[in-house]
């Protein structure tokens, strides 16, 4: 029958990982990106 699906584990709390950057390879931009992101100072841009 294939509407079973086998191996998984039901013990897993989560479908998927607690942090979007695991689902990413270490050499996409999108860390480059986030890096630079999280260096701006937003309160000194009025956002609070």
């Amino acid at each position: 029958m294939s509407g079973y699906i086998e191996s998984v584990e039901r013990g897993q709390a989560a479908l998927f990982p607690d942090k979007l950057k695991d689902w990413i390879y270490g050499g996409n931009l999108v860390h480059v990106t986030a890096l630079s992101i999280e260096q701006i100072d937003l309160e000194q841009m009025w956002f609070r």
